[in-house]
């Protein structure tokens, strides 16, 4: 088996400070291609299991193989960073994707995110910066990509189904899969509220982050009937919400030359639901 794999990325910043104000910016071009190939043979009816498969060509029955797949993958992203005498934070991304193995008519997905945050410990105003060295608070939403399909998976194929006839092998071709021109990304959507705090100058740290994620078209294989000659199909059905809060908390409690001791602790809750599946909604 021969695999080869090419990924070309073109990386251009721009960063400038002026006065209060910082701005910076990412652009991102990216192509990545992806080819395989193989080959095997296989043999039955052999005269004798001495020379094991180097009498291959004396078996009665000689059936080669061969694979072959590539896929191509382009990125395009360009993501803004802009900050406000280290108070105001607000980054604004966008990602573009597309991915050779989708159907004709959704091939590209478009991802935007933004996120902003508040340095809280950085205002005038803030009382207790004796106690409580770092106050963020943080929100932020966006969008990603799944594009976990093999290649030609939107492509109508013809599968090898091979017969023998007496000694000679026949060529045969049976449906494999059923062309989708809709075939598309999975997406998901992400909203994120947290909180980063450092008491006594660093004795204590940690963060609390609450979340929801929404995923829909999910990328699943779906039983059809057999009158199409195959049995299932892949498609974008269903969708889920998944929900949760995550709290850490880490202390330094002893620090000496002799002698440190540090406690690390997290607490999660979780909660999924499917939303719609296979043409089920929930109504809830």
């Amino acid at each position: 088996r021969i695999e080869d794999n090419t990924v070309i990325e073109n990386i251009l910043s721009y960063s400038r400070e002026f006065g209060d104000h910082t701005i910076s910016a990412t652009g991102l071009y990216s192509y990545e291609s992806n080819s395989g190939s193989s080959s095997s043979v296989t043999a039955k009816g052999f005269p004798h299991d001495f020379l094991t498969y180097y009498s291959m060509a004396q078996a009665e029955q000689i059936t080669p193989a061969y694979d072959y797949f590539k896929t191509n993958l382009i990125s395009q992203m360009l993501r803004v960073n802009y900050s406000y005498d280290s108070r105001y934070l607000l980054t604004i991304t966008g990602r573009r994707d597309g991915y050779s193995g989708f159907g004709a008519n959704n091939k590209w997905g478009v991802f935007p995110s933004i996120a902003l945050g508040w340095n809280i410990d950085k205002e005038n105003f803030f009382p207790q910066q004796s106690v409580i060295d770092r106050l963020k608070l943080r929100a932020s939403y966006g969008k990603n990509g799944n594009q976990a399909v093999n290649a030609y998976e939107s492509i109508s194929r013809l599968g090898e189904n091979n017969m023998v006839a007496l000694s000679q092998t026949q060529p045969g071709y049976v449906p494999a899969k059923l062309g989708q021109d809709n075939l598309g990304w999975e997406s998901t959507g992400t909203l994120n509220l947290g909180l980063d705090f450092s008491l006594f100058k660093g004795r204590i740290t940690g963060d609390i982050n609450f979340y929801k994620t929404h995923t829909t078209d999910l990328l699943l294989n779906r039983t059809i009937s057999l009158v199409h000659g195959i049995t299932s199909i892949t498609q974008n059905i269903g969708k889920t919400e998944n929900k949760g809060i995550e709290i850490t908390l880490n202390t330094r409690n002893i620090e000496s030359n002799d002698f440190s001791w540090t406690t690390n602790g997290n607490f999660s809750y979780l909660k999924d639901k499917i939303k719609s599946l296979y043409g089920y909604k929930d109504k809830n």
